[in-house]
């Protein structure tokens, strides 16, 4: 729950400033790929509140 983690940031001694709630779907969305550098294998994840994917081609 976003304000469990929230409350755990403050705990730890990080100075956040909340700036209205968590509208998190207003800005931003992220995928990734990396290759293992030894067994030159894919691993790929996107941000699951979007519509899009993660796919890696040799």
């Amino acid at each position: 729950m976003p304000g469990e983690t929230v409350e755990k940031l403050f705990a730890m001694g990080h100075d956040l400033e909340i700036r209205g709630g968590y509208k998190r779907t207003l800005f931003g969305r992220g995928q990734i790929i990396v290759r293992d550098p030894d067994k030159g294998t894919l691993c790929a994840g996107c941000d699951p509140r979007s519509d899009g994917y993660a796919a890696g081609l040799c």
